[in-house]
């Protein structure tokens, strides 16, 4: 791996990171810039090629760096504080895609690289990500963990061996129940307390540092743990998969499959998201984005009530075609910092959604049971997407998506839905459900009636000045420019005026992508971090 200037300073390895030593100057988003810019110095080359070659030619990747990049900038140079309020969502984005794109590397590769005790600049960016994520109290990136200390314990003769092994025993032991107590700096601190508890246990099984190799050894001092137990589970936490459930589903092939399956929230307290502390401030946050959906957000909101943790909601925000509304469910799962996933509801006439039971040969997990397993975390947001276009037969194997709809959105109902899949009830209390739909009276009225509609007109020409700019900075994210370079001037915004009186989000994105390609100077004059 090549090594460069520091030109933004050298931050702290991975595995320092992991035994306690601080971000790059106290600070995940500047620790986030210096390392992207060690690692990837074509971030600061006027030559975009520069960075896909960095990235072995890449462009997924190189798109990602750049996204990165940006969102660190945006961080740094806000001075309102929103862009580091906003930092943790969008890094726990582009390491989900980092991790998908990284698992279609062959198993064999990450073997060789512990073998020869050598690492890319892929790996190490995809295990700064989770660690940074982790310090910020990520859950998702926090269960991510127990497998890079593991990996890291692993390299030998490393001569902070030994404190990696105790950190990697503890995490193994923990897990994502660790309490994540925030130190005067903000950040989390689970590796102290794995380290602490780790040491513990192999002080009394006189497990040694050159051991490392014994990984799979955690899964035995689990078992035998007499001396200390965990600590009690979070509040708003929950078992929502006790291992009984593996009782219901028939041959001892099928038991062995589900266990697979449910390894990591098996007998698990899956923690929930805190509501906003301050509900005022989280609108006011979502509007600045999105103007013309205060009765959307209005409507999610009255749907807490005085909870604590996030819980059961149904909420369709209905309106036309390029209003916005799918963006207005993403900004709201990440300024609430809810884990989200989408389904596309649209002609869906299979059992893609409600899945079929583990019992058959076709057996298909449902939507629901995977997010649970994904985000680890009884609260998420599931945006069904133009739900009232749903389609299916009750006549046919398939079903009808709406049919499971029911079930699911009835809030008693909701408390132990009856899983196609797993053959056993699951608490959907913890699941919140944001819908979008062009014609919302197209619904059935049972499912109109177990939902809150709130409709979300098209944008006018007065939240210009809001969408264009936001919108421009967006288009420079996609397509790998520093955020700066979308600063749209008064000539600009004059001209957007003019060619958008109101409308389609979509055709308000059309026409800044025009103003941005009609500039003189090309994307490589922009100005870099």
């Amino acid at each position: 791996m090549t090594t460069h200037l520091p030109i933004f300073g050298v931050p702290p390895h991975v595995r320092a990171l992991l035994l306690g030593t601080p971000p790059y100057a106290g600070s995940l988003p500047r620790d986030l810039y210096a390392a992207l810019a060690y690692f990837y110095p074509g971030v600061l080359s006027p030559d975009p090629d520069d960075l896909l070659l960095q990235c072995g030619g890449s462009r997924v990747l190189t798109e990602l760096v750049w996204s990165l990049w940006a969102t660190c900038g945006h961080a740094l140079d806000d001075i309102h504080g929103v862009g580091g309020r906003e930092f943790p969502g969008r890094v726990a984005t582009a390491s989900g895609e980092l991790h998908r794109l990284l698992d279609a590397r062959a198993a064999e590769d990450h073997d060789l690289d512990l073998a020869f005790d050598t690492v890319d600049a892929v790996l190490l960016l995809r295990d700064r990500l989770d660690t940074l994520l982790s310090l910020a109290g990520n859950r998702l990136a926090v269960s991510r963990m127990p497998a890079l200390l593991w990996r890291e314990a692993g390299r030998q003769n490393k001569p902070d061996q030994g404190g990696l092994m105790e950190t990697a025993v503890g995490a193994s032991l923990l897990g994502a129940k660790v309490n994540l107590r925030r130190r005067r700096d903000g950040l989390a601190t689970p590796f102290a307390e794995w380290r602490d508890y780790g040491r513990a246990i192999l002080s009394r099984h006189a497990y040694a540092p050159q051991n490392a190799q014994a990984a799979p050894e955690a899964a035995g001092l689990k078992r035998s743990l007499k001396a200390r137990r965990p600590p009690a589970a979070e509040p708003g936490s929950a078992v929502l998969f006790p291992s009984s459930i593996l009782e219901g589903v028939g041959r001892s092939d099928n038991q062995k499959e589900l266990r697979r399956i449910l390894a990591d929230v098996l007998d698990e307290p899956l923690p929930g998201v805190p509501v906003p502390a301050d509900w005022d401030a989280w609108e006011r946050a979502l509007l600045a984005r999105h103007p013309n959906g205060r009765a959307f957000f209005r409507a999610i909101r009255r749907s807490q009530g005085s909870r604590e943790f996030w819980g059961h909601a149904v909420v369709c925000a209905d309106g036309p075609p390029g209003a916005g509304k799918s963006a207005m469910c993403r900004s709201v799962a990440e300024i609430s910092r809810i884990p989200m996933k989408r389904f596309q509801c649209d002609n869906a006439a299979d059992n893609s959604y409600g899945g079929t039971p583990i019992r058959w040969n076709s057996a298909q997990l449902d939507f629901l049971t995977a997010a649970f397993i994904e985000f680890k975390s009884r609260t998420f947001s599931a945006v069904l997407e133009e739900v009232e276009k749903a389609g299916g037969s009750r006549e046919t194997n398939s079903g009808k998506l709406h049919d499971v709809l029911l079930g699911q959105w009835e809030p008693e109902t909701a408390k132990a839905w009856p899983s196609t899949f797993l053959c056993a009830p699951v608490d959907l209390t913890g699941v919140v459900f944001l819908c979008t739909a062009n014609e919302a009276a197209n619904l059935p009225a049972p499912l109109r009636d177990r939902m809150v509609v709130a409709r979300v007109e098209e944008p006018t020409a007065d939240h210009l000045g809001t969408l264009a700019p936001q919108i421009a900075r967006e288009v420079c994210r996609r397509q790998g420019l520093d955020e700066r370079w979308g600063a749209l001037d008064a000539v600009e915004m004059a001209s957007l005026a003019e060619a958008w009186p109101g409308g389609s989000i979509r055709r308000l994105v059309r026409l800044v992508e025009v103003v941005l390609q009609a500039r003189d100077e090309g994307p490589a004059a922009a100005p870099r971090h």
